[in-house]
């Protein structure tokens, strides 16, 4: 796609990506009396997240997916500037999103007095009036996990590293729920890696345990995925994470063992070449410095 830079006039391909620098107002055609009248050059949409001028963007493209127009519009030194996702995936405006949420919210609460129905209880007595609606909103927030994005956590928190010991962070606290039978397990994090030429903020480990416990989750699945996030965005020597956690599905139902432990671990890089390294980290997620 190209754009014109005539003084007499504008011309894009197909014109579908341009706006009015006079009028901020877009338009569809290679040429328009608004363009004309102006005399001025198309701009076209910019998709924030390119973090450049981009001329394959265009308004149709970065339009609610529900009734087509933009999903929002900033106005900036005249410019119409198309704010939302790149055309790949077109976003839903505010309202759409919303409304999509809630219509969401309440077939989750259907459900649930499904459940409360099938189970012999009475929706509709006082003490139940509002469980669905509880139990809904408490879904939405153990699950958001689905909502964040730990590679994204790590990358915009990182610095040049000044040192390569290794960094371990002790006992983590987290909850999650099993997948299998949508009960919670709970328990605590270690976490370590030897830096190469980037180190990440702290808290920054703490939230990726965080985005991917609060998911429907296995243990070992949820100890993989935090140590290879970790490894992939740091580019690190190495990195160890192991977890202990009790679990309900054990405590409640089943063989019902109320004081059993699951631990699992991840080595990745010198943590699983090198034994001594590996043993080192072990012996420090075992000392209680508070003691």
């Amino acid at each position: 796609m190209k754009a014109g830079t005539g003084r007499k006039g504008c011309e894009v391909d197909g014109g579908r990506a341009a706006s009015c620098t006079g009028c901020a107002r877009p338009f569809w055609g290679g040429r328009s009396p608004d363009v004309r009248r102006h005399a001025c050059r198309p701009v076209v949409g910019r998709d924030p997240s390119a973090g450049s001028w981009d001329l394959r963007r265009s308004e149709v493209q970065a339009s609610c997916r529900s009734h087509g127009r933009p999903a929002a519009v900033l106005t900036l030194a005249g410019v119409a500037l198309i704010v939302g996702r790149t055309w790949r995936t077109r976003p839903r405006c505010g309202p759409h999103r919303r409304a999509r949420a809630r219509k969401g919210r309440r077939t989750m609460e259907a459900l649930i007095r499904g459940i409360l129905e099938n189970i012999g209880e009475d929706p509709q007595r006082e003490g139940l009036l509002k469980t669905p609606e509880r139990v809904a909103k408490a879904w939405l927030e153990i699950t958001d996990g689905y909502h964040q994005d730990p590679d994204a956590m790590v990358r915009q928190a990182l610095f040049e590293a000044e040192g390569h010991e290794m960094i371990v962070i002790n006992d983590i606290d987290f909850f999650s729920m099993c997948e299998h039978h949508l009960l919670p397990f709970f328990g605590k994090a270690h976490v370590a890696y030897i830096p190469g030429s980037k180190i990440v903020g702290l808290s920054k480990i703490a939230r990726v345990v965080d985005a991917f416990s609060r998911r429907l989750q296995v243990q070992e699945r949820m100890t993989s995925q935090i140590a290879h996030c970790l490894q992939r965005n740091l580019d690190a020597q190495g990195v160890a994470v192991v977890l202990h956690a009790q679990h309900l599905c054990m405590m409640m139902r089943g063989i019902k063992r109320q004081n059993s432990f699951a631990v699992t671990s991840e080595m990745v890089g010198v943590f699983k070449d090198d034994s001594k390294t590996r043993s080192e980290f072990l012996t420090l997620i075992q000392e209680k410095p508070w003691n």
